[in-house]
């Protein structure tokens, strides 16, 4: 007997249902395996970056990953401001999501708002010290002349990881 192939549109179906089901480490796998195959195929990518988020954070309904699709869009043409509106919105309804807080202080960053970027950086670090929020955070403190505290933050991330 031979073996059904899926298409991509129903493993995103299946991945969908995975959410519903709250098997976020299923869907994960499913949206890494499309994007593996396809690298650019934008909705897995969203897919695969709220349901992370969600599971780094352990935080639940996830992000719709409709939403995060228009605002990388925007963020990928240099347009995050744009985004600025619904990134609020979103840091509303789902305060453990340090993406959302990532991308606020991305956006506070080119606005040279320092201080607010500073309070999302940090809250995005809080939520999820991995690499990326390590690193913007970290940076951030250096450059404010904070080096002692950014040198506590690569300290324990090292440590960590």
């Amino acid at each position: 007997m031979q073996e059904k192939k899926f298409t991509i549109t129903e493993w995103l179906t299946i991945a969908k249902e995975q959410v519903e089901k709250r098997n976020l480490k299923g869907a994960s796998q499913i949206y890494s395996g499309i994007v593996k195959n396809v690298p650019d195929h934008q909705k897995a990518k969203a897919g695969l970056i709220v349901v992370n988020d969600a599971l780094d954070c352990h935080y639940f309904p996830i992000i719709p990953p409709k939403k995060l699709e228009k605002i990388l869009a925007n963020f990928h043409l240099g347009k995050g401001l744009n985004c600025l509106p619904e990134l609020e919105n979103l840091a509303i309804h789902y305060p453990e999501s340090a993406l959302v807080q990532n991308c606020l202080g991305l956006i506070e960053r080119n606005r040279n708002d320092m201080q607010a970027t500073l309070n999302h950086f940090q809250a995005a670090h809080r939520l999820n010290s991995n690499e990326e929020n390590t690193k913007n955070y970290a940076t951030l403190l250096i450059e404010i002349k904070e080096l002692s505290r950014g040198l506590v933050i690569v300290d324990e991330f090292l440590k960590t990881h």
